[in-house]
């Protein structure tokens, strides 16, 4: 059946991605296709191949750090609305709808500074009672699992500095080692990376493709191996897990053609000293 045609929607790709997505199982295709190639005689291990990142944009919009905490506990609001409603009910007051009720968007922030550190403030407050509510012995269990408030807590502990039970908004957000500034609760993962004059909200994806004169007419390019990872990893980091992937799906090439930003002695070092030491030992437990 045709793209086109009247009678193929095109929310069946959506549901067929988001399930292979859920099963950890995204490489199922290009797996196979690779097989059938190897088994065709159009991809062997050898030749060149060249890999390149690009990035791959969140279905959200960067939010400023204001709206952000508001959002993040708008969305909070939204999902126990839905699910427990009679118990939220009873543990906000009437003003809260006029704060929560519609997006929280820049153009319907106050303009002075005082004004929108004192609404921080407010967000602030009102976040860590709702967190307070949930953690009460008669709070709704399906209420505390929510997805939604665990991501309040995050962006509670990077927005606000907490103490006595009072959230003081920070200058500008702060995060721990390891951890990314959240910049929408629609897509917590989601990371601010920058390459060359690019600067994006989401992810960047690292394609290898086998390249060159093909020796043989029937053997055309072939992409070979995908890495998906968040915004802001350098290229550099990615170069060894890459070739490694390359060596064990028996596709290493003789030559792999890479730019500057994929080349860095240090960390390159690093990561072979690690792989060699950690082979020495698994031959000398042998």
């Amino acid at each position: 059946m045709d793209l086109s045609d009247a009678g193929f929607d095109y929310s069946l790709l959506s549901a067929f991605r988001t399930r292979l997505v859920e099963q950890q199982v995204e490489t199922l295709l290009l797996d196979r296709l690779l097989e059938v190639c190897k088994q065709r005689g159009w991809l062997k291990e050898g030749g060149k191949q060249r890999t390149d990142s690009t990035h791959v944009l969140a279905r959200v919009r960067s939010l400023s750090n204001l709206e952000c905490v508001g959002e993040t506990l708008r969305a909070v609001l939204d999902d126990l609305a839905g699910l427990v409603p009679d118990w939220l009910v009873k543990q906000v007051s009437p003003d809260w709808f006029e704060r929560y009720s519609h997006r929280v968007e820049n153009y319907r922030l106050p303009k002075s500074e005082s004004q929108r550190t004192a609404l921080a403030q407010q967000i602030g407050a009102d976040g860590l009672q709702v967190l307070a509510a949930l953690e009460r012995p008669d709070a709704p269990v399906e209420g505390k699992a929510l997805d939604s408030v665990q991501i309040l807590r995050q962006v509670w502990k990077q927005y606000y500095e907490v103490s006595g039970g009072q959230a003081k908004w920070r200058a500008g957000p702060c995060k721990e080692e390891g951890e990314g500034v959240i910049r929408s609760p629609y897509d917590p993962e989601a990371q601010t990376g920058k390459k060359r004059e690019t600067t994006w909200l989401g992810y960047k994806v690292h394609l290898t493709e086998t390249c060159g004169e093909p020796v043989e007419p029937m053997r055309p390019h072939l992409i070979v191996q995908v890495q998906t990872t968040v915004a802001p990893v350098p290229d550099a980091e990615m170069t060894i897990p890459i070739q490694e992937h390359l060596e064990q799906a028996q596709l290493k090439p003789e030559e792999h053609i890479v730019d500057t930003g994929y080349v860095d002695a240090l960390v390159a070092g690093q990561k072979l000293e690690a792989r060699n030491q950690a082979g020495r030992s698994h031959d000398a437990g042998q």
